[in-house]
């Protein structure tokens, strides 16, 4: 019956789309997150609206937020299969369908500055690895531009003083960063970050790995009231500017241009506005105001962390090689090139979303075919 009513919905959007048809070319983008979630509000909103006005109104979208249409870990198949046109693909729930794009977000202890990363990680996919545009290809995706969240911490239900408090605990961790809390000695436990408020409430984890934000985007701040700032990798590599590719292929040339002139919005919004602003949001006024207690690790503890790192690149690469990726030491080697090309960008132009979005353009996005 779920199915069914969520069929209808689109069915219904689809007819509702016809009569304006003669106008425009109507777009459907869902997301999983709520509709205040930053890369709703800064990424996939400014995203549309910059295509449709450098569309002259050609495009016209609709969008669906809060997982009325697709969920985290089926709107890779609701855009193949064009129950929507687009929407925010975490390709960490897709490992085994998308192994190229997958060798860069298991870079996740390379997590930091986010515009650097999102920076680098969207020269590395779009411009220096043909295998990963395929892969999304195959999924009947054109794929167009991904965030980075900000530094990952540790958010918790108890309070942490040492990594030594959480040897044994429960920790939401997805993808790469479950190798990190295993070497912390707790246990990483893999549910999608819709869930962890639950989780956090019942008990069933202690912590969760995130961004500071998500105190407040998700709500943590209401079960998780401590955070030890402990640098836990960050996620990056997903899409969130993207369009099912019968559509794109059904686009004209000005449509096609104005999608493409549109992703650096998408991913400044998200990245930019989204997870660097809003963290800093939160630490300046909501985290005291929320009584979120934060506790900084010890120099030898954070020693631990840039020992690490040092081992991470050439695991990823073995790990890659093992499961028969060809190709993935380029992968990773121009990645970890674009990193250091990008925080020499960021430390010129620092978090201004229009810079950032311009420095995108000149240096990615100039340089795409349609």
């Amino acid at each position: 019956m779920k199915n069914l009513k969520t069929y209808a919905s689109v069915l219904t959007l689809a007819v509702a789309s016809i009569g304006t048809a003669a106008q425009a070319t109507d777009l459907i983008y869902g997301s999983y997150l709520s509709p205040e979630h930053g890369n709703n509000k800064f990424g996939m909103e400014r995203f549309m609206e910059e295509a449709k006005t450098v569309s002259e109104g050609s495009l016209s979208f609709q969008f669906i937020p809060g997982g009325a249409l697709v969920g985290a870990k089926t709107t890779l198949e609701g855009i193949r299969d064009g129950i929507v046109d687009g929407g925010i693909v975490v390709s960490l729930y897709h490992a085994s369908d998308l192994p190229y794009n997958s060798v860069i977000t298991n870079l996740t202890a390379f997590g930091g500055d986010a515009a650097v990363v999102a920076g680098a990680t969207n020269e590395t996919t779009l411009l220096n690895c043909p295998q990963c545009m395929e892969e999304w290809a195959n999924w009947n995706v054109k794929h167009l531009g991904a965030y980075s969240t900000s530094m990952y911490k540790l958010l918790c239900a108890k309070e942490v003083t040492s990594i030594e408090d959480i040897k044994g605990w429960r920790i939401r961790a997805a993808g790469a960063t479950g190798r990190w809390i295993n070497h912390l000695g707790a246990t990483p436990v893999n549910i999608p970050v819709t869930d962890t408020y639950e989780a956090l409430q019942r008990g069933q984890v202690e912590c969760t790995v995130g961004s500071l934000s998500w105190l407040k985007t998700f709500s943590l701040g209401d079960v998780a009231k401590y955070v030890y700032d402990l640098p836990s990798g960050a996620y990056f590599g997903g899409s969130i500017a993207n369009i099912n590719t019968n559509r794109w292929d059904s686009l004209s040339d000005i449509e096609k241009k104005a999608i493409i002139a549109a992703a650096p919005k998408a991913v400044s919004g998200a990245t930019v506005m989204g997870y660097i602003g809003d963290d800093v949001e939160y630490a300046e006024t909501g985290a005291a105001a929320d009584g979120i207690t934060i506790n900084t690790p010890s120099e030898e503890e954070m020693a631990m962390v840039d020992e690490y790192r040092k081992t991470e690149a050439d695991l990823i690469i073995k790990m890659a090689q093992d499961a028969g990726i060809e190709g993935a030491e380029e992968i990773v080697n121009a990645f970890l090139a674009n990193l250091e090309k990008w925080e020499g960008i960021i430390a010129e132009i620092g978090h201004d979303p229009a810079k950032y979005e311009e420095a995108l353009q000149r240096e990615i996005y100039s340089k795409l075919d349609m």
